[in-house]
């Protein structure tokens, strides 16, 4: 076997996992068409459960006390009932779609459902300084018998990043380690940002880039598991959504995304605005489309 065929297997089995099949084209020879099966048959090998497993898991969350419910029984129903420990969620869209405000009205819905359970906390990594403690006083404001704002905040630890490798310190850190304090929600809001500006930054290789990606999904996995904690990340889009083909809107990193998130959620927003969210790929439910609205309250039926 020549050098350059063995390099472009040797390629094609480390990297098949990360790239797009048009990326991955490029490297091997191999037709896009090609790639994509090939990227789609692993996919599916790593997510798919054997019929026991998937009944196992089904009743592990019809058991599950701990889901944590949003103001809104469509979205709540989309998700099996809430948002559940343990579980890996990722919500993208285009602008104003929803991504932030679902990840606030999480956030106090979590702490104001264990008021008693004062260690219960959330780790909030804001990478685009979208995070606003006003919107959440309003949302406690708006509920009754709410935490008082004062220990709603007390209990969100925020971190404000500038990078790519400032998360990945951090993520590092809570995978390693044993924590202090009871985080069951940890949001990034969003996962993506940094990485998008690595793929314009002509220093750095789309190859090193997609691959960091890749570690930090593993080691958002290893939080999860190691914390049982509830994990929301948000993420931005690639493409412009249509009215002729509303799921023309993708994932930045889409391959790498389904590889290690549970549920995937699309948000949207029609032609007379009203907002809509689409369940994915899920490894416990049917795909399915509901529509919410945000209003003071958080996140509620339309």
């Amino acid at each position: 076997m020549k050098k350059s065929e063995q390099k472009s297997k040797t390629i094609e089995v480390n990297y098949s996992e990360i790239f797009t099949p048009e990326e991955l084209s490029k490297i091997t020879g191999h037709t896009i068409d090609e790639c994509a099966e090939k990227i789609e048959k692993k996919r599916v090998k790593n997510q798919i459960l054997s019929t026991n497993e998937l009944n196992q898991n089904l009743k592990h969350h019809s058991l599950n006390k701990n889901r944590i419910s949003l103001n809104s029984n469509n979205f709540n129903d989309l998700l099996g009932g809430g948002f559940s420990l343990r579980t890996f969620y990722f919500f993208y869209g285009e602008y104003a779609t929803g991504k932030t405000q679902i990840c606030h009205d999480l956030a106090f819905r979590l702490i104001n459902s264990k008021k008693k359970d004062t260690s219960a906390s959330v780790l909030y990594i804001d990478t685009e300084k979208s995070f606003r403690p006003e919107r959440l006083s309003e949302i406690a404001k708006f509920n009754e018998e709410s935490i008082p704002t004062s220990d709603l905040l007390n209990r969100i630890k925020i971190f404000d990043i500038g990078s790519t490798t400032t998360l990945k310190i951090i993520l590092e850190k809570l995978a390693k380690e044993n924590l202090d304090e009871n985080y069951q929600l940890l949001v990034i809001d969003s996962l993506t940002n940094y990485i998008r500006a690595d793929f314009h930054d002509e220093k750095k290789s789309n190859i090193f880039v997609t691959r960091d990606f890749k570690k930090l999904m593993k080691l958002l996995a290893e939080i999860k598991n190691k914390h049982n904690m509830i994990i929301v990340i948000t993420g931005q889009v690639k493409g412009i959504q249509t009215k002729f083909d509303k799921f023309s809107v993708k994932p930045i990193m889409e391959y790498i995304i389904n590889e290690y998130v549970d549920e995937i959620v699309y948000l949207y927003r029609d032609e007379r605005k009203s907002r809509y969210a689409q369940l994915m790929n899920s490894t416990k439910y049917p795909e399915k489309e509901i529509e919410f609205k945000i209003t003071n309250f958080g996140i509620q039926d339309p």
